[in-house]
């Protein structure tokens, strides 16, 4: 009884896996992409107040 619970767990785990490698590529692109986002951000706000700074 044991055996037949963990192969049913198993088989949905795998369906389940399954599923999530056709969604998986998008939504690590899509985090890649939030990532950059916020890094380029960053960049462009370190850079504006390095050159505000220079221009004094």
């Amino acid at each position: 009884m044991f055996s037949v619970s963990t192969i049913g767990y198993n088989d949905a785990l795998e369906k389940f896996y399954k599923f999530n490698l056709k969604t998986k590529k998008r939504t690590l692109l899509h985090s890649l992409l939030y990532y950059l986002n916020i890094l380029i951000k960053y960049l462009i706000n370190y850079l504006a107040l390095r050159n505000n700074f220079f221009s004094f």
